[in-house]
C-alpha cells in the first residue's frame, strides 16, 4: 500500500474517510520516513490526518514505526538522564533545561538533551535557543552526542537527527511556500476530484487548482514572512529574497488571481455553466470574487510586527471566507 492510498482512506473530510487501523498507520510513518514518497503526497497525508484527528491506535502505531526507525543513542550508559523538554518551546518563562543539565552533568550524572529550534505551532524559546545566544551549538549525529556524553557527562542533540527521514524537506531552499500551498490544493480540489477507474477529473479542476494555489501562495508567504529571522540560517525562503515590501506585494498580487478568475466566469457564466449546472450564476460568481479583495488587502498590511491575533486569528480565519461565501452564493 502506497501513501497516496492511505490519504484516500482518510479522506478529504471526517464524512468521507475512516480511522487507520495500527497496522496502516505503522505502514504510513515507514513511508513518511522513508524518502520514497513526493512532498506532496506527504503534505497531503498529514493535512488529511489532521482533519481527521488521530486516534489513540494510530498515535500509538506512529511511535512504535519511530522507535524502529530511529537512531538511539546513549543506549548502554548506565543511569543517563535524558532530557526532552517541549520541542514547541516556552512563551511566559525561561527553558531551564539547560541550566540544569550542566549542573547534573557537572555533577556526575550523564545527560543527553534533546531538542530543536522554533518548532510549531507555539515557536516559543527552547534550549537550542538558549545555546545560540550562548554561542554554542548542538550536533545532528547521534554517534557524536554519545561521544560527548562519554567524555563530558554532557550533550545535545537535535530531535532531527534521531529520526532524520524527517530533516531533509527543511534543507530545499525556496520549497516552503510551494510546498504548503501545493498540499492544500491537493487536499480541497486534487483528493476530491481524483477519478476512478476509468474515469476523467471533473471539467474545470485544473483551472480550480491552480486558483487553490495562488490563494494558499499568498497565505504561505505572509507566515513565512512573519518567521523570517526565525527561518534564517535554516532554510532560505521567498521573504529572504523579496524583503517585506516585495513579499507583501507578491501576496497581494496572488490573492488577486482567483478574483480576477471568477470576475471573468461571472461574465462569461452562460458559456461556462452550460457544463456545471450546480454552479453559482453570474451574481454569485461576482459576490465570490469579491470574497478574496479582503484578504488582499489583510495579506498586503501583513508585517512581521503584526501580533499573534493578526496572524492566528485573521489570516486564518481568511482561510474560511471564500469557501463560505461561495457554498452562500450557491445556495442562493
Amino acid at each position: 500500500m502506497i501513501l497516496r492510498d492511505l490519504v484516500r482512506l482518510l479522506g478529504s473530510a471526517k464524512r468521507d474517510g475512516r480511522n487507520l487501523t495500527r497496522e496502516e498507520a505503522y505502514r504510513a510513518f515507514e513511508l513518511l520516513i522513508a524518502g520514497g514518497q513526493s512532498e506532496i503526497q506527504i503534505g497531503a497525508f498529514l493535512i488529511a490526518l489532521r482533519w481527521k484527528g488521530v486516534t489513540v491506535e494510530e498515535v500509538i502505531a506512529f511511535a512504535e514505526a519511530a522507535r524502529a526507525h530511529a537512531n538511539i543513542p546513549c543506549k548502554d550508559i548506565e543511569d543517563l538522564v535524558c532530557v526532552m523538554p517541549p520541542h514547541e518551546g516556552f512563551e511566559t518563562h525561561a527553558p531551564l533545561e539547560v541550566a540544569g543539565s550542566v549542573i547534573a552533568a557537572g555533577a556526575g550524572c550523564p545527560v543527553l538533551l534533546v531538542t530543536d529550534r522554533c518548532v510549531p505551532p507555539k515557536r516559543g524559546l527552547t534550549a537550542a535557543s538558549v545555546l545560540e545566544h550562548l554561542g554554542l551549538g548542538m550536533t545532528w549525529d547521534p554517534a557524536e552526542a554519545e561521544s560527548w556524553v562519554r567524555k563530558a557527562n554532557f550533550a545535545v542533540l537535535s530531535a532531527c537527527g534521531i529520526l532524520p527521514g524527517l530533516l531533509g524537506l527543511r534543507r530545499v531552499p525556496l520549497l516552503k511556500v510551494f510546498l504548503i500551498a501545493a498540499c492544500w490544493a491537493w487536499v480541497t480540489v486534487g483528493l476530491p476530484a481524483t477519478p476512478g477507474v476509468n474515469e476523467r477529473p471533473p471539467q474545470g479542476t485544473a483551472g480550480l487548482f491552480a486558483m487553490q494555489m495562488c490563494f494558499f501562495m499568498a497565505i504561505a508567504m505572509v507566515f513565512d514572512l512573519r518567521d523570517r529571522d526565525i527561518d534564517r540560517g535554516t532554510v532560505l525562503t521567498l521573504p529572504h529574497l523579496l524583503g517585506s515590501r516585495g513579499t507583501r506585494t507578491l501576496a497581494a498580487a496572488l490573492m488577486l488571481c482567483p478574483a480576477a478568475a471568477l470576475a471573468a466566469l461571472a461574465f462569461g457564466t452562460p458559456a461556462w455553466s452550460a457544463g456545471h449546472p450546480a454552479a453559482p450564476g453570474s451574481t454569485g460568481l461576482a459576490v465570490a470574487a469579491l470574497a478574496y479583495l479582503p484578504i488582499a488587502v489583510l495579506v498586503a498590511r501583513s508585517t512581521p510586527a503584526r501580533s499573534a491575533l493578526h496572524f492566528g486569528l485573521l489570516l486564518d480565519g481568511a482561510l474560511l471566507l471564500p469557501p463560505l461565501v461561495v457554498a452562500l452564493a450557491a445556495a442562493t
